[in-house]
């Protein structure tokens, strides 16, 4: 499963609990409406995983206090790397 089949499933299930909050659900019947639906909510996921492909200068300090270079290796590469594991989830596809 790719990272945005991933988050379109999670999209709709919030979705599904939100808007049918006729509950609690049968066995299984919430995976089921998941199932059928999740590729609507296939550009919603595109654009929340595009909006996060910059990351953040607090991800980028966590990045840092991770690292065993003292955290100045991240700044350039960290960012790099986490932009172009972003751009290859959104070529991925669903």
């Amino acid at each position: 499963m790719t990272p945005i089949e991933r988050m379109a499933r999670a999209i709709c299930r919030a979705e599904h609990i939100l808007l049918f909050l006729e509950g609690p659900w049968r066995p299984g019947e919430l995976d089921a409406k998941v199932d059928q639906h999740w590729q609507l909510h296939v550009p919603a996921a595109r654009a929340a995983l595009a909006a996060i492909e910059e990351p953040s200068k607090e991800m980028i300090q966590t990045g840092n206090k991770t690292t065993s270079c003292g955290g100045s290796c991240i700044n350039r590469a960290g960012h790099r790397t986490w932009t172009a594991m972003i751009r290859a989830a959104l070529e991925q596809g669903p």
